[in-house]
């Protein structure tokens, strides 16, 4: 009833399982059908965003790697020219503004994003890097632009983190005004660190291209 997916049967619609389903069919040629479309835009938050479960319109349910791949996904079907006329200028205008409020949410001076506001997260301090290298991947995907990517490099940490390596916010998502759940969605760092590091290589000065030269021939070495 609500055109979209769970991660597994016994858990709640996600928005990220709906967001790989409508990426991998744009992957394929195959287009989402328009109840869909209609049921992922009417989940946006005003000011562009996800969440990550089903929740209420409070802008403290707002999740970066939601709004990051339902752009993605989206972004996907229209590049394809698989959303149907009536609905190009709703999806074009939802991921637009997604891309404007991550780019917002973007740390000062950083290329770096909370998966959450901090007061919202059991884990405090937490350096997101799996949730920012996926961000930058999308804002070049949807927008065309690399501004994020000199910076990326520039604070690129030295060690590449293991395969299995995971971040979870484990934020609050508040379902209604008496019930919450938590975000435990893994996130896995070297893919998206991985990818990230090659698409911002072009961008990068001498110095940060050949750190990063050296973090990717490391990456490559693993077993």
């Amino acid at each position: 009833s609500c055109h979209c997916w769970r991660e597994t049967e016994d858990k709640l619609p996600h928005s990220m399982a709906v967001a790989w389903v409508i990426y991998s069919l744009a992957q394929y040629d195959q287009r989402a059908v328009p109840a869909e479309i209609d049921a992922i835009l009417n989940r946006q938050g005003a000011n562009g965003w996800w969440a990550m479960f089903p929740a209420t319109d409070d802008e403290r349910n707002a999740s970066t790697s939601a709004t990051a791949w339902t752009a993605l996904a989206l972004h996907h079907q229209l590049k394809r020219d698989l959303i149907s006329p009536e609905q190009r200028w709703q999806v074009d205008r939802a991921v637009k503004s997604a891309a404007a409020w991550l780019i917002e949410r973007a740390l000062p001076d950083e290329a770096r994003w909370t998966e959450y506001p901090p007061d919202q997260t059991h884990e405090r301090g937490y350096e997101y890097l799996a949730v920012s290298a996926l961000v930058i991947h999308v804002l070049r995907a949807v927008t065309g632009g690399s501004r994020f990517d000199a910076l990326w490099l520039e604070q690129l940490p030295q060690a590449v983190p293991p395969p299995l390596q995971s971040e979870q916010a484990k934020g609050y998502v508040f379902r209604s005004k008496t019930q919450f759940t938590l975000d435990d969605v893994r996130h896995y760092r070297f893919p998206w660190m991985l990818t990230t590091t090659v698409d911002a290589y072009a961008n990068g000065s001498r110095v940060q291209k050949a750190r990063a030269a050296l973090w990717i021939e490391q990456a490559l070495r693993r077993p």
